[in-house]
């Protein structure tokens, strides 16, 4: 009952979006982000603010810097939105102790996760990380595609989160 079916990921970040954002909400972004959400982002009217990304992802100091600096100037953090798996475009993996951090900075600073995983299934040998819904369903709205492994063609993806934002 909390699971969406949506036309591929896309389709997923349109939803989330709509239903959580209103123009003027903050937003954080891996600095080199999937284009695609961006737009989405800037349809919506949120601003806008990069997180630095190294070889492992979101660079956890960072964040809680821009976190603690939105919070002090009146304008808080509404939503983090990162693809903590095979994060595109640059194929990073978010080891699981940042994942541990970005839920605790999250709850410490009341913000919502939106986590995109529509890349995750590509990894074939031993999988990847648990998903970051995992460790906070009542703080991370999930969404993933099946468009990358079953067929480009079928745009088939899902969303995942509180009853509520579903």
């Amino acid at each position: 009952e909390n699971i969406l079916i949506t036309t591929g990921s896309n389709q997923g970040i349109d939803l989330v979006v709509a239903a959580m954002l209103n123009p003027g909400d903050v937003v954080v972004l891996e600095e080199h982000c999937y284009a695609s959400s961006i737009t989405r982002f800037k349809k919506a009217g949120a601003t806008i603010i990069p997180v630095k990304l190294d070889d492992d992802g979101i660079v956890m100091d960072d964040l809680a810097r821009i976190l603690a600096a939105q919070k002090a100037a009146g304008k808080p953090v509404k939503m983090i939105y990162t693809i903590p798996t095979i994060q595109n475009p640059t194929g990073s993996i978010l080891p699981m102790d940042r994942r541990h951090r970005m839920v605790e900075l999250a709850r410490e600073h009341d913000v919502i996760i939106f986590e995109d995983e529509c890349y995750a299934d590509l990894t074939w040998a031993g999988g990847g990380p648990a998903a970051i819904y995992s460790l906070a369903p009542e703080r991370t709205v999930h969404i993933g595609s099946f468009s990358k492994t079953l067929a480009p063609a079928l745009r088939l993806g899902y969303a995942t989160g509180d009853w509520e934002i579903i």
